[in-house]
């Protein structure tokens, strides 16, 4: 199985989201809540009901290179691991 970018990791969903810097994403719901840790990848999704999504596109090239995730052996073809840092 190879990984496209029709994969994507939903990091977050709020009525607003802002990137603050390019580490940095702030979304509100009600309350605030901060995102670190997606690099240059993240982006703003507007779903079909007018929700805004925060995503990361989930591909071999882009998780390994930025993210350090790397290939494993057994049933899965390809797994990693993220670190994303929530404040609140």
């Amino acid at each position: 199985m190879t990984l496209s970018r029709a994969f994507f990791l939903r990091v977050a969903v709020g009525d607003s989201i802002q990137q603050e810097s390019p580490e940095t994403w702030l979304i509100t719901r009600p309350g605030e809540l901060a995102v670190r840790g997606l690099g240059e990848f993240g982006f703003v999704h507007r779903d079909e009901a007018g929700r805004m999504e925060l995503r990361f596109p989930v591909d071999r090239d882009s998780v390994s290179s930025t993210l350090g995730a790397k290939p494993v052996s057994g049933p899965c073809s390809f797994c990693g691991v993220w670190e994303v840092e929530y404040s609140w």
